[in-house]
């Protein structure tokens, strides 16, 4: 009989741990960037610098800046002085390079540039223009982003509302890209909506909430991060935010553009990685978990009533 027992023990014991391996499984489809350990844990380091330290330069200068230790693949905005003047996209590494181009006209002073991301990352450099110093030209061939101190339009989105309810619709305005332009729309990073700018470079969609549709954001609260990128190298991003208490604004009347649904019934064309939560469609393989757990739960419980037999 203890032989028996001792057997019976073994079979439980190795279907604990296989059970314990199919636990796995469901996170095995999952990237890195997509589990972005390294943003809960605060390993990442933002920093930004000016390439060779040229920081001073007479009025006309360009300065080449570098920002590193982001999240991957993520939208960072840039700032001077306080004034959004776009945004990048950081690289697979977590970087971004881009250029402040100043005019002869603009004042003599210390100017503050800023980066910073929907996840709280954030660095910042200043630069100096004086007329005591040489005039620092843009690296040779450079064909990167390009701000602008003062001159231009910057790429800006905003929206009509920062909070409302469940229920509610939200207009985003984006204004300084390319005229005639495709833009890609995305929330939270997966694509939703491919529309055009205008000949004045602007854009307007709606975002429209529903707490009827099948995994609805009813009884959620929190930010949600809209990005717009167009012609592949101008972005910005804004957010609104959900909350059960807020009134649900309704969509403005004669409301033209497009209204782009907050839930997609189907996989979007393609995914922008970012540090925001991303949501994922039903799949069978979610039954998985649920499933194991209750195989694990009652495997541990016989191996626990052999062992009292005993």
């Amino acid at each position: 009989m203890n032989k028996k027992h001792a057997l019976l023990n073994q079979a439980t014991f190795a279907l604990l741990i296989l059970f314990s391996g199919l636990l796995m499984l469901p996170l095995t489809g999952l990237s890195a960037e997509e589990l972005n350990w390294k943003a809960f844990a605060n390993s990442y380091n933002a920093n930004l610098d000016i390439v060779s330290n040229r920081d001073k330069g007479f009025p006309g200068s360009a300065f080449h800046y570098v920002a590193t230790g982001y999240p991957p693949n993520t939208i960072a905005s840039i700032e001077i002085d306080g004034r959004t003047r776009g945004a990048v996209m950081t690289d697979s590494n977590g970087r971004a390079d881009f250029l402040i181009q100043t005019d002869g006209s603009d004042p003599l002073g210390r100017y503050y540039v800023s980066v910073f991301t929907d996840a709280n990352f954030y660095a910042s450099e200043d630069f100096r223009l004086r007329d005591d110093k040489p005039l620092q030209p843009a690296p040779a061939g450079w064909n990167g982003h390009v701000f602008t101190l003062f001159g231009g339009t910057p790429t800006q989105m905003i929206v009509n509302h920062d909070l409302g309810g469940s229920d509610s619709a939200f207009v985003f305005s984006a204004s300084g890209f390319p005229a005639n332009s495709m833009g890609i729309v995305a929330i939270d990073g997966e694509t939703r909506q491919v529309l055009m700018t205008d000949g004045a470079g602007t854009a307007t969609f709606a975002v429209q909430y529903d707490s009827s549709l099948a995994g609805g954001r009813a009884g959620y609260t929190g930010s949600y991060y809209v990005s717009i990128n167009v012609a592949g190298t101008s972005l910005a991003l804004s957010s609104c935010g959900l909350d059960d208490t807020a009134p649900n604004w309704p969509l403005p009347a004669g409301f033209a553009g497009p209204v782009i649904p907050f839930v997609n019934s189907t996989q979007p064309t393609s995914v922008e990685v970012s540090a925001g939560a991303i949501d994922k469609p039903f799949a069978p393989n979610s039954l998985l978990v649920p499933v194991t757990i209750t195989l694990l739960l009652a495997t541990t419980g016989l191996a626990i009533t052999l062992r009292r037999r005993e």
